[in-house]
């Protein structure tokens, strides 16, 4: 490969193909529903809860996930979607 080709390819930069991208543990939204629990500063008992279905999830098997309602992130699947998840968020300039 010449440096003209070199130089070219690594200005690219990194490709977005859905194949490079990690996949989120299956609990992701589970574990931030629980985080978002705890700075919320809401003391309404929803830590508790949260815990407990944190802790079901991880005790589960792939596919048998708690169905309980997440106490305090309206939208589980932004951190279940890995091209959700990496977009940079609103107000948040790299």
């Amino acid at each position: 490969m010449s440096g003209a080709e070199t130089a070219s390819s690594s200005a690219a930069g990194p490709s977005t193909s859905r194949a490079k991208l990690p996949k989120p543990h299956r609990c992701n939204a589970r574990v931030e529903d629980f985080v978002q629990s705890l700075v919320t500063w809401d003391f309404s008992g929803k830590i508790q809860p949260a815990w407990k279905n944190m802790r079901q999830c991880f005790k589960s098997e792939p596919g048998q996930e708690t169905t309980e309602p997440y106490l305090v992130i309206k939208d589980p699947q932004a951190y279940l979607d890995p091209h959700r998840m990496y977009q940079p968020r609103p107000g948040m300039g790299r």
